[in-house]
């Protein structure tokens, strides 16, 4: 049996199935924004965040988020989930934050992780 005509179709298949393979299994690594602000700004900033995180582009997951009053501003934690090859995204949501007029300050930082022993 002579089977050569059919390697052109399966070796234009495989590697597109791989490739959608790799993008599932990418391992996310947390991250951590912190954004100070005025406390009457609050909702407009979590909806830019919000809006910046579903974007088509970008599959950052936004897992929690804790609130701390400090005086007059508030300072937001965000905890998110990003893919090392999307970490351009969260660089473009922390660029976009820091573009703002409410906010004071901004910056992000990996959240270290437990090593399994």
């Amino acid at each position: 049996m002579r089977f050569h005509h059919l390697k052109p179709a399966f070796s234009t298949f495989l590697p597109r199935l791989a490739a959608a393979h790799v993008v599932q299994m990418e391992q996310r690594m947390p991250y951590q924004i912190i954004v100070i602000c005025r406390g009457s700004d609050m909702a407009y900033i979590e909806k830019l965040i919000r809006q910046e995180a579903c974007a088509p582009d970008s599959r950052i997951e936004v897992v929690s988020e804790e609130l701390q009053p400090q005086g007059s501003l508030l300072r937001i934690g965000v905890h998110i989930l990003c893919p090392l090859s999307q970490r351009r995204a969260l660089v473009r949501l922390v660029s976009r934050l820091g573009l703002e007029a409410c906010v004071r300050s901004v910056w992000w930082q990996s959240v270290p992780t437990k090593l399994n022993t």
